[in-house]
């Protein structure tokens, strides 16, 4: 994202009530410290760097997430964000908007990494738990939705894992393949 579309997003975000903003960078991942009580309610995985303003980030932001606790998914169908023009707005788990250049997803690292690494779908894995992850499945085999995914998602992975976000399902499917030795799926 250019500098200018980050900060007038990032400004439109801080004038929605009980919303927070959250920038992903090639360094970290930033929220202002206005929001930390907000933020910090929400987030246990994240290692995050909080500013006073987004002049104190040195960095390529190349998305824009959203702590919004009342209802993301609403807002992200009818409410203020839906009317962001240029950009895809989708749900990102229970209380989290991700919000991307239009076109751009997660699909474009995953097949970009396939093309740097010379490797096909299906020595890929992917593990998603929203909407945002949804185009990532169709570029691998190996697509999981996590356990807590909701049945939709689910449906539109090829496996399920046995454990959620916060019980380690990635690491543990992942080591289930590993120790796997002839590469097949089996109890997973």
């Amino acid at each position: 994202m250019n500098q200018e579309d980050v900060c007038k997003l990032t400004n439109y975000v801080n004038k929605l009530k009980g919303t927070a903003p959250m920038l992903s960078g090639k360094k970290a991942m930033y929220a202002f410290n206005k929001d930390k009580e907000l933020i910090s309610k929400h987030t246990s995985h994240f290692n995050i760097t909080y500013v006073d303003t987004i002049e104190d980030i040195d960095d390529d932001i190349f998305k824009i997430t959203v702590c919004d606790p009342m209802d993301p998914v609403k807002n992200c169908l009818e409410g203020p964000l839906s009317r962001i023009k240029g950009f895809e707005v989708k749900p990102s788990g229970d209380c989290w908007i991700d919000i991307n250049k239009k076109g751009q997803s997660k699909a474009d690292s995953v097949v970009f990494l396939q093309k740097t690494l010379s490797i096909s779908e299906e020595e890929t894995m992917v593990f998603g738990d929203a909407d945002n992850d949804l185009s990532m499945f169709t570029h691998a085999y190996y697509s999981f939705a996590m356990k807590n995914a909701d049945h939709f998602i689910q449906s539109k992975a090829r496996f399920v894992t046995q454990e959620d976000n916060d019980h380690d399902g990635v690491m543990k499917t992942i080591q289930k393949m590993i120790e796997n030795e002839d590469g097949l799926l089996i109890n997973i």
